[in-house]
């Protein structure tokens, strides 16, 4: 059965025992569901709205940095650094010319947050 929609497209849905199969669905994302909006027909022909909820998966992780205190002294600089993979990570600054002015290497940071210091930043020239 074809049926036009009230946001302008088509759908068809069929009846298999007792379970309706439809499309044109429209999804808005929750804190942590999706809400699944569907256009179905019943046994009459009308056009009803069917919804649905299901839990999302889990977000991915990202890559972040956070960098502190800002403006930072003598006592230096340190980072916060979110990464998806374990690894080696490098550390370079740069002036407002485009210079590098600091580079430090960090033998690994964990799968997730680290917290890593920048021994002698502190000592930088403004």
């Amino acid at each position: 059965m074809m049926g036009r929609h009230r946001h302008g497209g088509y759908c068809r849905t069929t009846l298999r025992r007792a379970v309706w199969a439809a499309c044109c669905t429209t999804n808005t994302y929750l804190a942590a569901r999706t809400v699944a909006r569907a256009y179905v027909t019943d046994l009459q022909g009308r056009w009803t709205l069917a919804s649905a909820t299901a839990p999302l998966a889990p977000a991915k992780l990202t890559y972040a940095i956070n960098a502190f205190p800002v403006p930072f002294g003598e006592e230096g600089l340190s980072i916060q650094v979110t990464t998806p993979t374990a690894g080696p990570l490098t550390v370079q600054l740069y002036d407002v010319l485009g210079r590098i002015i600091y580079n430090h290497s960090v033998a690994t940071v964990e799968v997730g947050t680290s917290t890593v210091s920048l021994p002698g930043s502190g000592q930088l020239r403004a």
